[in-house]
């Protein structure tokens, strides 16, 4: 075996190490093969390379340059004017400083590698290159004209393509036009899913039995990554890299050439051949360097169009949420209350909002679920991004899975498009599932794996997607009565219930009922641009002594509409609200309640019941309007109907 042993000495520290390698670089960087410590010599000074049986120093354009002494004579490897130099036994290198050089002494000898071991697990590197260094250009292609006016028109041609597919076909047909002995091309990029790793992007051969996969190659990607320089490959254990299919036979060589970016790998050019062609020989790394310099930038800018298009999509989708954010931002502003238990919620929220558990919020229909939610995302990490909301029980089956995870083009009826879902809109930030408990059976084994792993799959996907996203979660309903009725999963019951956090209904925090009024009058008079309105004393315990079935959100809609009746610089009165109110709080005039031997819950229910059946018969029993003048949901007030078997004909 042909080994060349290198000695040298700095600043009375000396060095000596045998290679068996076929590919040594030369520099102060610590990524080289041998480093020096010494400023004049460049991070990358130069590299040895074993060819036919003769080690060759080249200079890789290094600041200070190289010699070569032999015997009394000096010879200089500049890289430009003389390329190379053979080494012999007894040579020289002498690098950096031409009058005090770093010296580097040579023998070149037969032997045993000691357990040296190869670069690239003992797959040849014939040559090597820089794929902007020019000056190393073989005169083959320099002196062709023709090469030289087709990398003119191939350099132009891959600036009009907005696809990538396109501009790989343009990279890869050239190359196959211009590299007779290529059977093969194959392009490389980032790996999305895997960070550090690599996916074929491309693939095209002349010879129909190649593998279109590579495997087994993250050795060879490894060292151009680490050097950044452009590999002419050539060993029969190529075989396990890519074979021919139906001969089986093994890649006699290949070229492996980085795109490059500000000393970042994006990606790799990848051709090759087997035994049925000659072997790629450093004219061909030339090129392929060449190309592969000019498609780099061209990559980049689609790497850079790619993560603009992502960027204005990801904007659209949260457009639809920004409205609702702004809106929460702009209502309450804050969470109002001075009463214990809204102080105790101010507590739970400061003390679960840095961390990152799942949050519960339990209440009725209107009690501010949303707000809290978004006072838990504010208070913590993620206050900076995204906050989206949907409620899941405004979704059929199909929409909600596709809602919450996206769906891919042509999916299902009406996919008309790519949309990503909640999940992905909102990662980095938090994502709110309001009324969770009518979320779908079959689909909260989705939601599941999406809060445990952190993984989703869109609609029509066939490979998952990692997100970042915490969730807040609410339910008006006993969700420990649903999984006892085999109506919600209890494994996914336990995972939302991390940390409850329950929301007083206004019946039970009627001292902030005056507070919240005056909060939302302030909100509408700036909305209205109409100041000078004020409750009278009167009105305010009127309102204290509503039950509020539709709770916070009920004394919003009452309070605007208050507004918009009063005259400009009026007292607002009772008179001013909704008849409903007006005929609720009649019945709750202060006059005695017969509970002697009744439960709290069932005085309440025949309460509500009196205040449910006057609201429908003011609305001549339409039910929609009812449950709007109540200000709840038409779905939570279709279950009370049936709750109460309530109809026209009782």
């Amino acid at each position: 075996m042909r080994l060349i042993e290198l000695t040298s000495e700095i600043n009375g520290e000396k060095a000596q190490r045998v290679f068996s390698k076929d590919h040594i670089l030369i520099g102060r960087a610590e990524s080289n093969d041998w480093v020096l410590r010494d400023g004049r010599v460049s991070s990358l000074h130069g590299q040895i390379v074993l060819r036919e049986d003769a080690f060759y120093y080249q200079d890789l354009q290094s600041t200070n340059g190289s010699l070569v002494q032999r015997g009394k004579e000096r010879f200089v490897v500049d890289g430009v004017n003389f390329k190379e130099m053979a080494l012999r036994d007894g040579d020289a290198l002498m690098l950096g400083d031409i009058h005090e050089p770093t010296t580097l002494k040579v023998r070149v000898f037969e032997g045993e590698a000691d357990g040296e071991t190869p670069t690239i697990e003992g797959k040849t590197i014939l040559a090597s290159r820089a794929i902007s260094d020019f000056s190393l250009l073989s005169q083959q292609i320099l002196d062709d004209k023709s090469m030289v006016r087709a990398l003119f028109r191939f350099q132009k041609e891959i600036q009009e393509p907005d696809r990538a597919q396109d501009i790989y076909q343009h990279a890869a047909l050239f190359l196959l036009n211009h590299v007779p002995n290529a059977e093969y091309v194959a392009l490389h990029r980032e790996d999305p899913l895997k960070p550090g790793g690599w996916k074929q992007v491309y693939f095209t051969t002349k010879a129909k039995d190649i593998a279109a996969e590579l495997s087994g190659g993250d050795e060879l990607f490894d060292e151009v990554v680490r050097q950044m320089r452009a590999h002419l490959i050539d060993s029969l254990r190529l075989a396990g890299v890519r074979t021919a299919l139906k001969a089986a036979q093994p890649l006699t060589s290949m070229i492996l050439a980085p795109l490059v970016h500000q000393d970042k790998v994006i990606g790799f050019i990848e051709i090759g051949n087997t035994t049925n062609s000659t072997k790629l020989d450093d004219a061909d790394l030339d090129l392929v360097s060449v190309v592969s310099y000019a498609l780099s930038a061209r990559v980049l800018n689609l790497k850079l169009l790619e993560v603009i298009r992502d960027a204005e999509e990801k904007l659209k989708t949260e457009n639809l949420y920004l409205k609702t954010v702004i809106d929460t931002a702009q209502g309450a502003g804050q969470i109002v209350g001075d009463g214990p238990a809204m102080q105790s919620v101010r507590r739970q929220i400061e003390t679960v909002g840095p961390s990152e558990l799942t949050v519960m919020i339990l209440g009725e229909t209107g009690t501010g679920k949303e707000l809290v939610a978004r006072a838990i995302h504010d208070c913590s990490r993620r206050g900076g991004q995204i906050f989206a909301a949907v409620n899941c029980g405004t979704f059929s089956d199909t929409l909600l899975e596709s809602e919450l995870f996206g769906h891919l083009k042509g999916s299902f009826t009406g996919a008309v498009k790519d949309k990503k879902g909640l999940f992905e809109v909102a990662d980095g930030g938090s994502l709110f599932l309001d009324e969770i408990g009518e979320t779908p059976f079959q689909l909260q084994v989705k939601l599941l794996r999406a809060l445990q792993e952190g993984e989703i799959m869109p609609v029509g996907a066939t490979r998952p997607r990692k997100v970042n996203v915490r969730v807040i979660c609410a339910t008006n309903k006993d969700l420990a009565a649903e999984v006892a009725a085999g109506r919600f999963r209890e494994d996914l019951f336990y995972r939302l219930n991390t940390f409850p956090i329950h929301l007083p209904p206004m019946r039970e925090r009627r001292d902030d009922v005056a507070l919240l009024a005056r909060s939302f009058l302030r909100h509408f008079q700036r909305e209205m641009n109409k100041y000078g309105n004020d409750y009278s004393d009167a009105c305010l315990e009127q309102l204290k002594r509503c039950d509020w079935p539709g709770n916070v959100r009920q004394l919003k809609n009452e309070v605007q509409r208050a507004l918009l009746l009063a005259e400009p610089n009026e007292k607002i009165e009772l008179r001013h609200f909704s008849p409903q109110l007006a005929s609720r709080n009649r019945i709750d005039d202060g006059s005695p309640i017969a509970i002697e031997g009744r439960a709290l819950k069932d005085v309440m229910e025949d309460y509500e019941v009196k205040v449910i059946r006057q609201a429908l018969e003011e609305n001549g029993w339409n039910r929609s309007r009812t449950a709007e003048k109540l200000g709840i949901s038409r779905q939570a007030f279709m279950a009370k109907l049936s709750k109460y078997r309530l109809s026209p004909e009782d």
